[in-house]
């Protein structure tokens, strides 16, 4: 039960997103996904360790949609005021709802990178593809170069989520 709370409610915020910036109300995703993630931390009573994953993940998604956006590859509508090559708080909030996943409704990729790595591949860019559907980013370029782009560093990303999530859960085992 706590795991289809976990997908549904991260799915719905993630869907606020989209709609909230789609017409121009682009603080509701990210007051969703406020919502959803502090309902989340407190019925999942999380540990400080996917705290602080929650919030990496968020600096480091961040930091991706912000290279792309800085690249020319994407323009992002509901971005901060005259800042547009910043990833706006909306893609933020999606990184931090994807993290939140990460121990629980998508935990049963923990153990096995090559099904996180095509996750990553396949997902990642069909995010980005229903994002423009919905005509909240621009994607700029070749559709077969920004596929493929999108697909490499969102396979990279997700095994690396679920690598950082391993090491913040057994610090002290750096061997692994």
């Amino acid at each position: 039960m706590k795991n289809i709370f976990n997908l549904i409610g991260f799915q719905a915020s993630w869907w606020a997103c989209i709609f909230g910036t789609k017409y121009q109300y682009t603080f509701i995703g990210p007051f969703c996904m406020f919502v959803f993630l502090l309902i989340h931390l407190i019925y999942f009573r999380v540990k400080k360790e996917e705290l602080i994953l929650i919030l990496l993940v968020s600096l480091i998604g961040t930091l991706i949609d912000t290279t792309l956006a800085y690249c020319g590859m994407i323009v992002y509508e509901g971005s901060y005021l005259y800042i547009t090559f910043l990833a706006p708080l909306w893609i933020t909030a999606m990184w931090a709802g994807f993290a939140s996943t990460v121990n629980h409704s998508l935990a049963w990729l923990e153990e096995k990178p090559f099904l996180s790595f095509s996750m990553g591949l396949v997902a990642g860019p069909l995010s980005y593809f229903t994002a423009e559907r919905f005509g909240v980013i621009i994607i700029n370029g070749s559709a077969i170069l920004y596929t493929a782009v999108l697909a490499i560093i969102w396979g990279f990303s997700v095994t690396f989520i679920f690598i950082l999530n391993k090491k913040l859960k057994n610090p002290l085992n750096l061997s692994k």
